[in-house]
């Protein structure tokens, strides 16, 4: 809880050393684009619910119409995500079984909001995996799992929260809750305060910045 006469001061962490910071993604360095794909179990090399190409030059949203027939023509481009994306992906969905936060702090333009809505795509992927005779893929499937007060906690199928279903059951109306420009949430104020409730009701929580 922050105290009302809180101020600014009381949350100086003060010179911060980085030199011994790793990535956070050191264990997927061996896998390969297949690798992931299979992983998650998907029938192609393709992130879930993503399209095949990308229209670079029109302005037509792709469930239109017209967005459609762009993605058809000659002139869309394949929609290829990098491989740090999704290693991104893996890492959400790792964290997501074991409530473990995250921070993804790439540059400017490397791609932070694809990577986030992968790891919503992946999300969805899961909870459409589990409703399935072939259920979650094995990654996913097996201890470790855990919730935030540390008990063992298995993904379960029905859990009713608000007339939404999250992949894990508890006190959570989110799977995970995502804050782009997370800096923005560093000082004491309505945006600190309302971000600190809304992790509260998500299992895991990931913050997006280029300027940590």
């Amino acid at each position: 809880m922050i105290a009302a006469e809180a101020t600014d001061s009381d949350f100086e962490l003060g010179q911060v050393e980085l030199s011994d910071w790793a990535e956070g993604t050191e264990a997927y360095h061996q896998l390969s684009i297949p690798d992931m794909a299979r992983i998650f179990a998907l029938p192609t090399e393709r992130m879930p619910f993503f399209n095949d190409k990308i229209d670079m030059i029109g302005n037509d949203e792709p469930w239109s119409e017209a967005g459609r027939q762009a993605l058809k023509s000659r002139h869309a481009d394949p929609l290829e995500p990098f491989w740090h994306q999704w290693v991104t992906m893996v890492k959400i969905s790792d964290n997501l079984m074991v409530a473990r936060n995250l921070f993804i702090w790439d540059g400017v333009g490397v791609g932070k909001t694809m990577q986030a809505i992968a790891g919503i795509c992946s999300y969805e992927w899961l909870k459409m995996r589990q409703g399935t005779p072939e259920g979650l893929p094995l990654r996913f499937s097996k201890p470790p799992f855990s919730s935030p007060d540390g008990a063992d906690q298995r993904p379960t199928e029905k859990t009713p929260m608000g007339g939404m279903n999250t992949l894990f059951s508890g006190d959570h109306k989110y799977g995970m809750l995502i804050f782009d420009e997370v800096h923005n949430a560093r000082k004491v104020g309505p945006v600190q305060v309302a971000s600190a409730e809304l992790v509260r009701h998500a299992r895991m929580s990931i913050g997006m910045t280029a300027t940590p």
